[in-house]
């Protein structure tokens, strides 16, 4: 049994897509449906979309304004989980899940699994792949102990 009072679900989500315009409004609910509701205090959205800040609140989500400095094409992530961590004065010790919305597969209980394995293995952090069939350019390789 998985204890969530020390883990927080962020889903980032700004306005801005180069590519696929308005993508993160429309992948959105799948990763909201794949969260169960019991856990909907334990979830936050960073973004700068309004679009995104309605859909949050009728999924009883938390909503962490993210500034434009971090919404842009060249914004890292990093400052962007820095900023969620110091406006939502987050424990140190917690454990943050990040949802990134394009992966609209993933399933509830593939979140439980990578939890439970997390913790098992007392990881800093942990990032989540699948086996390719062909070879992508700029890839990670498996490595011992987890590693890649």
């Amino acid at each position: 049994m998985i204890d969530y009072q020390d883990i927080h679900f962020l889903i980032p989500a700004r306005e801005g897509s180069k590519g696929f315009p308005h993508k993160n409004r429309k992948l959105f609910d799948c990763t909201a449906q794949t969260l169960p509701k019991y856990l909907a205090d334990r979830v936050y959205v960073t973004t700068d979309d309004h679009t995104i800040k309605q859909k949050a609140k009728e999924y009883n989500f938390h909503i962490v304004d993210r500034p434009p400095s971090l919404a842009g094409d060249s914004a890292s992530l990093k400052p962007v989980l820095q900023h969620f961590v110091q406006s939502q004065g987050i424990n140190g010790d917690s454990l943050i899940v990040l949802l990134f919305l394009t992966y609209p597969q993933r399933t509830w209980e593939d979140i439980e699994k990578i939890i439970k394995f997390f913790k098992a293995n007392g990881k800093s952090s942990l990032i989540c792949a699948e086996e390719v069939k062909e070879h992508p350019y700029l890839c990670f390789y498996d490595l011992e102990d987890h590693k890649g």
